[in-house]
């Protein structure tokens, strides 16, 4: 029989390295890999930062270890990745080596690398202290994988895990040469979150889409394989020849998986074919598809949930280089199970990207002790950097969006790592659940933030003595373009929107959007007069998009999301576009939903597109009486195709049944 190989690089990446705790003969294990789909072998990797034993206590040990099957034919090299992603320290045993359960589980270098060697700044092997192996492994068996006419397509992935949180990228190479047709699936290498809580994870993506009608894109989705049940927030994105993520799509809700009932999620249409490979949108390098998973778990359970009850949360946030107005919305809040000092953590938000800060709620339902114990009581925590000073104030959102029970500090507080400041009465639980009041909506709490930074740093851990009490100032780059925004110094064109005039500058407009770029580049004549009249949207709406040009910054736009998502669209603004349909998203509701379907379809989106359809699917009775029913839908006649489609032909273009996912 003729032997097949499977091949698959694995990068395992350990920050902080210089700091680890572990002695001689103690090891870190790296999480476990998969390789194969129908017979699969399961791997990891294990370092000794101070040698396996005492005759190699001056070394770094690294080994591959087995863990399924029981034996196997393995070539390995292990590498270290330097700071120019260059591969050094290259260790190869040269032969194919075998792995047995009962004799040779384990294989590696106990000297991969000298310790001292490795902490030599000079050598550039540390990037910031993180320490970065690259493990190339090829399992040759007669008796592996008998996949026929299959061609070597050298997969590759990477994954950074913190608990409760995973960043997965899979790169699939030859993209273009894939054999799979309508309906048959790549599996991505399984891989492992937590340690104490595993769960065990992989993505499955359909080159020529999972279904005949979906044969025009790509799917993809997350699967879960361990534990029986799982609920989780994603976002699934492609990476470009630059490492900037493109073709974005999060969910706005945490989603319930199953693995009894085979119930996953993801992108029945995540991207176009024919946009994918054309070569101008820069997408596929070489032709590899590099696919980044990025979700945040939400305690993973081997149990049975069927008593629990589901509360999908949702946030967003608005933020400037030291500045946010953050929302987190609790549904069910009336249900909650938390008792006194228990407590619900927001998703972490982060601010800034060059000196990033990371933060969270902490909300107690049932009052942070006994003394609080009949109010609700809210903190918010610094979770990174080590310090930071911070003027906030807290407030709870009415049905009309208007703030209400606001509690403010009135001078800036002083925030420690993963500790936090708030208020522990922040609002009678009696009051907050009479009905009267409005605070809860439909049973939602929605709480608001909106906080300063006044100042943060990091702690020297390496030479606290030597440290310097030096401080920084924040980073004033987007206040000062903002300031230009309807100043009169030095403008040179003029936005006519109806009667008003708005002043601007061409640079600022043209670096932002493409679309004034072209305008400007053009000999047209609002180029030559240096006044352009724009006719599809009101003075609001110009005006809140030209501020965000300025300052990278919106306002609450919940009552004109529509138009931002037009507007967005129009100039080519797509992180304008997102917060935008990110609002769409969480406000959609029987009054809305059609005019937004229309939408969708007007400007492809998917993710607006299902969240109204889901919506539409439940109401459909009640919808289809309206006269705006038949209004969208003799103008739009190709949704109502894809609703009788999807309520007829798919339950769910995200959930599967186990047969459809045999080979």
């Amino acid at each position: 029989m003729e032997s097949k190989v499977n091949k698959v690089n694995y990068i395992w990446s350990i920050p902080n390295f210089s700091l680890r705790p572990e002695k001689t003969g103690e090891l870190i294990r790296s999480p476990t890999f998969v390789i194969g789909s129908k017979e699969r072998s399961e791997w990891c990797l294990l370092i000794y930062p101070n040698g396996y034993e005492e005759d190699f206590k001056e070394f770094v040990s690294l080994y591959l270890c087995m863990e399924t099957p029981n034996k196997t034919k393995v070539k390995y090299k292990f590498y270290i990745l330097n700071d120019k992603g260059k591969r050094k320290n290259i260790k190869d045993p040269m032969e194919p080596k075998d792995f047995d359960r009962d004799n040779f589980v384990v294989r590696g270098f106990p000297d991969f690398v000298k310790k001292y060697y490795l902490l030599d700044k000079s050598n550039g092997l540390l990037v910031n202290d993180k320490l970065t192996i690259l493990c190339k492994v090829e399992i040759i068996d007669p008796e592996y994988e008998n996949h026929e006419n299959s061609i070597p397509y050298d997969d590759f992935c990477t994954v950074q895990i913190n608990a409760g949180y995973f960043k997965y990228k899979y790169t699939i190479e030859n993209f273009s040469l894939r054999p799979e047709k309508t309906g048959e699936v790549i599996f991505s290498p399984t891989f492992k979150i937590g340690s104490k809580e595993r769960s065990e994870w992989r993505l499955q993506i359909y080159p020529n889409g999972r279904f005949k009608a979906l044969e025009e894109y790509v799917s993809v989705y997350l699967f879960l394989i361990k534990p029986h049940e799982a609920k989780i927030k994603f976002k699934i994105s492609i990476l470009n020849d630059k490492e900037e993520e493109k073709n974005v799509v999060s969910s706005i809700v945490p989603h319930y998986f199953s693995r009894d009932t085979k119930h996953f999620w993801g992108i029945a249409k995540f991207v176009k074919r024919d946009f994918l490979l054309n070569k101008s949108s820069g997408l596929l390098i070489n032709d590899k598809l590099t696919i980044l998973c990025e979700a945040e778990t939400n305690n993973p359970k081997s149990g049975n949930l069927d008593n629990s009850k589901p509360f999908y949360d949702y946030c967003s946030i608005q933020t400037g280089v030291n500045y946010f107005k953050y929302r987190y919305l609790i549904r069910n809040f009336l249900l909650r199970s938390e008792k006194t000092g228990e407590l619900i953590r927001s998703p972490t938000f982060v601010i800034g990207s060059k000196e990033r800060s990371e933060w969270c709620f902490w909300i107690y339902p049932n009052g942070d002790e006994e003394e609080s114990k009949e109010f609700v009581s809210v903190y918010l925590v610094l979770l990174k950097p080590d310090k930071a000073k911070v003027k906030y104030r807290f407030s709870i959102l009415n049905d009309e969006e208007e703030e209400k029970n606001v509690e403010f500090v009135t001078e800036s507080k002083d925030f420690a790592k993963d500790k936090g400041s708030g208020f522990s009465y922040f609002v009678k639980r009696d009051f907050l659940l009479n009905e009267s009041n409005g605070l809860l909506v439909n049973n939602c709490l929605v709480i608001f933030c909106e906080a300063d930074i006044i100042d943060f740093k990091y702690e020297n851990h390496d030479n606290s003595e030597a440290s310097t009490n030096i401080s920084i100032p924040p980073s004033k780059l987007l206040s000062d373009y903002g300031n230009l925004f309807g100043s009169p110094l030095f403008y040179d064109c003029v936005i006519k929107v109806e009667d008003t005039e708005i002043q601007v500058q061409k640079a600022v407009l043209a670096a932002r959007s493409p679309t004034f770029h072209d305008i400007y580049s053009s000999a047209s004549e609002e180029s030559q007069t240096n006044i352009i009249e724009i006719k599809d949207f009101n003075v609001e709406v110009v005006r809140e998009m030209l501020k965000y040009i300025y300052t990278d910054e919106v306002s609450d736009i919940h009552n004109m999301a529509d138009q931002m998502f037009e507007i967005a669209n129009k100039y080519g603004l797509d992180r304008l576009k997102a917060i935008a349909e990110q609002s769409m998203c969480s406000s959609l509701s029987i009054e809305n939903v059609l005019e937004r379907f229309a939408l969708s379809d007007k400007y492809p989106t998917e993710w607006l597109k299902e969240c109204c359809e889901e919506i539409i699917l439940k109401n459909m009775e009640c919808l289809s009486k309206t006269k705006d029913w038949k209004k969208y839908i003799r103008s739009n006649p190709s949704l109502l195709g894809r609703l009788l489609f999807k309520s007829h032909s798919i339950n769910s273009t995200e959930c599967s049944s186990e047969d459809e996912n045999k080979e």
